[in-house]
């Protein structure tokens, strides 16, 4: 039995992965659609990020992918945490964040206790905190930034695959 077959993270992974793709691949069924869409969790959170500008002077410091289960089947979760060190101050980035997501259609939420926005689809959730700690980032990596940076924050990039989900 290979690595693949044995690792719990890979078999979720998996799992998720054909969730994905049989929904998708239903919905545009019943659409009447005749291309079938498929499109993981993950690859969605990379093509978001991708498309995400960073505030000016920014340097990635980490980053962790993975994956969560809510309350529901189709409450799975595909995730990304980064950590930035920059020399902006927190309220800076916040106001670049801002700016960038309004222009693209995402809406502020307010309900969370760091400013967080929401896409338009309501399937990707953003939010920035100033909680280096909270990013899952090893110590020693906060701890180089805090020596090199003025401000650390991290960003949290969660796509559901039922919307729904985020009031569960």
């Amino acid at each position: 039995m290979n690595h693949h077959n044995r690792c719990t993270a890979c078999r979720v992974r998996r799992a998720a992965t054909l969730y994905f793709t049989l929904s998708a691949t239903v919905s545009a069924l019943l659409l009447g659609c005749s291309v079938v869409y498929t499109l993981s969790p993950e690859k969605a959170v990379a093509d978001t990020l991708r498309t995400l500008p960073e505030p000016e002077g920014t340097v990635l410091l980490y980053e962790s992918e993975g994956f969560s289960f809510g309350s529901k089947d189709s409450c799975i979760a595909a995730y990304t945490y980064r950590l930035y060190g920059t020399q902006l101050a927190f309220d800076d980035i916040v106001r670049h964040y801002e700016e960038t997501l309004s222009t693209d259609g995402w809406q502020k939420e307010e309900s969370h206790s760091h400013p967080s926005w929401a896409s338009r689809t309501r399937h990707f959730l953003l939010a920035v905190s100033s909680n280096a700690e909270a990013s899952g980032a090893p110590a020693e990596s906060i701890a180089d930034g805090r020596r090199s940076y003025g401000t650390l924050y991290y960003l949290a990039l969660t796509y559901m695959v039922d919307p729904s989900c985020w009031q569960t």
